[in-house]
C-alpha cells in the first residue's frame, strides 16, 4: 500500500529550488501563466516530499500521490507532467539524475483521468475567481454572471438603463428585462464589446488554477438563488427559461417585479455573507 505523506529529505544534491530556477531561466518563451503553473507544481512537489527532487520511482509515485490526496487529481496530474519535463531538464545539467521512469509511470498510471467536475463553483472557487486580477473587463463580466445567471451571449450585449437590465432577441426569441441593482448598475456601466468567452477560460486558469467556462457562473447563480430563498418560479423568471413564462400574462410580470428586486438583492447578500467581493 502506498504511504501519502512527508517522504525524509535526502542530501540537497539535487535541490528542487536550484533545478526550477535553471529550468525558468532555459525556456524563456514561456507564457507568464504557464510559468505560474509549473511554479506551482513545483511547489506541490516540494511541500510533500521535501526540498530536494525525487528521482527513484517509488519516490515519485509517493509524491505524486500526496500532491493528489491534498490538491486534487488535476494538480496529481499537472505534477507528473511537469516534473517530468523538469528531471529531462536536469539530466542535461547532471546526468547522475536518474531518467524519468516512463515504463514505471504508464504501468503505474501516475496520470488519472479527472473526475467530471461540478457545474457549480464552489464557495472557495468563486471566491478565488473574484479575487482574480482578471485583465480588462473579465472582473465585470464574472460578477455579473454571478449576480444574474446571464447566458454569455446576454452578457455580451446587456444594458442597463433606468434601473432595468436588458438584453434583446435572447435564445427563447424574448427580450429579458430584469430590475437592477446598484451593484449591477456599476458594473454593466455602459456595456461590454466582446463576441468570444474563451479567453475568460484561459485567464481563470491562468489565474486560479481553476477549471472554469461559463455556465458555471449560471448555474452558480441558481444554486446561490436556491440558497438565499428565492422561489423556484421566480429563479426560473431570473434565469429567462422559457418556462417560466407559460401562463404569465405581461401585467404579473411586471407587478412580480419588485419581488425579482428582491430575490436580486438577496442573492448578492449570500454572496458577501460567504465572502465573495462584489
Amino acid at each position: 500500500e502506498i504511504q501519502t505523506g512527508r517522504v525524509e529529505d535526502k542530501p540537497t544534491q539535487y535541490p528542487i529550488s536550484k533545478l526550477s530556477a535553471a529550468f525558468f531561466e532555459s525556456q524563456t518563451s514561456l507564457a507568464a501563466g504557464t510559468v505560474d503553473n509549473y511554479q506551482r507544481s513545483f511547489d506541490h512537489v516540494a511541500e510533500v516530499h521535501g526540498k530536494t527532487l525525487p528521482t527513484t520511482f517509488k519516490e515519485i509515485q509517493q509524491t505524486i500521490l500526496g500532491v493528489r490526496v491534498k490538491y486534487g487529481e488535476g494538480a496529481g496530474n499537472n505534477a507528473v507532467r511537469h516534473l517530468r519535463r523538469l528531471i529531462n531538464f536536469s539530466r542535461t545539467l547532471d546526468k547522475t539524475i536518474p531518467e524519468w521512469p516512463t515504463e514505471d509511470a504508464k504501468t503505474a498510471k501516475l496520470k488519472v483521468k479527472e473526475r467530471r467536475k461540478s457545474h457549480k463553483l464552489t464557495f472557495e472557487e468563486q471566491k478565488a475567481i473574484c479575487d482574480a486580477d482578471l485583465p480588462g473587463h473579465w472582473n465585470r463580466v464574472v460578477r455579473i454572471g454571478l449576480l444574474t445567471g446571464l447566458r454569455p451571449g446576454e452578457i455580451a450585449k446587456v444594458t442597463c438603463n433606468n434601473g432595468r437590465l436588458f438584453v434583446g432577441d435572447t435564445k427563447n426569441g424574448s427580450d429579458h428585462i430584469l430590475p437592477a441593482t446598484e451593484t449591477l448598475t456599476e458594473l454593466i456601466q455602459d456595456g461590454f464589446a466582446f463576441a468570444d468567452f474563451k479567453p475568460l477560460n484561459k485567464y481563470v486558469k491562468r489565474e486560479t488554477g481553476i477549471h472554469f467556462y461559463p455556465k458555471r457562473l449560471r448555474n452558480t447563480f441558481a444554486m446561490m438563488c436556491d440558497m438565499s430563498g428565492v422561489s423556484s418560479h421566480n429563479i426560473s423568471l431570473l434565469l429567462n427559461h422559457e418556462s417560466g413564462f407559460a401562463n404569465v400574462t405581461a401585467g404579473y410580470i411586471e407587478k412580480n417585479d419588485g419581488q425579482l428586486l428582491d430575490a436580486l438583492q438577496k442573492v448578492e447578500a449570500t454572496y458577501r455573507q460567504i465572502g465573495v467581493s462584489l
